[in-house]
């Protein structure tokens, strides 16, 4: 539940960072450097159709490189703690700032954040995972209907081993179709997080 919790954390401070650094392009122009892979299309991908055409444009230029490596650690440092004043998240980093160390330094790589965001252009991958989790719930639906006929305590526990392991098996199941797109930032977030 925590990594769920913290892939959440990292994709929504990813876009909120994706929609600064675009805002900041439309007053003043940033260097950024073309990556070797720049002259290549990449495949917009299921979900990032759903995005707006601003938001596509900013994931598609950060999953090529990451604006953010240009930028000193310490000016991202100031960026989060400017974006999350007064916010609970905010006063969390502030409590533990070995928490906003990693996610500084998962900012500021070069390969972290451009690698996760790539997740989205993913189509094969994206529709193999749709396609397990789907099956996931389908099955722990299924398991769930067979629990009707215990008593009250063994129903109750039946359902929350269920949940916990078809979360489980969520989990370990986009680590296992999107690990290529995970290790650069989870091996970051292992520095700090020792399990």
């Amino acid at each position: 539940m925590k990594r769920a919790l913290l892939y959440f954390l990292l994709f929504s401070v990813a876009c909120v960072f994706a929609q600064a650094e675009q805002q900041a392009n439309n007053t003043e122009e940033l260097p950024i450097q073309e990556s070797v892979q720049s002259d290549q299309p990449v495949d917009p991908g299921l979900i990032m159709k759903i995005l707006p055409k601003s938001m596509q444009q900013a994931t598609l230029k950060m999953a090529k490189e990451n604006p953010l490596s240009l930028v000193s650690k310490d000016e991202i440092r100031a960026m989060i703690s400017v974006r999350l004043e007064g916010q609970s998240l905010g006063t969390y980093l502030k409590k533990n700032p070995k928490y906003l160390e990693m996610l500084v330094e998962l900012l500021h790589d070069k390969r972290a954040l451009p690698r996760f965001i790539s997740i989205i252009s993913k189509r094969d991958k994206t529709k193999m995972y749709g396609i397990g989790f789907l099956f996931l719930v389908a099955l722990g639906f299924f398991l769930n209907l067979k629990n009707s006929t215990a008593n009250l305590y063994k129903r109750a526990f039946i359902k929350f081993s269920l949940m916990l392991g078809t979360s489980i098996a969520n989990i370990a199941l986009f680590y296992i179709v999107f690990k290529d797109e995970l290790t650069p930032g989870l091996s970051i977030i292992f520095k700090y997080i020792h399990l």
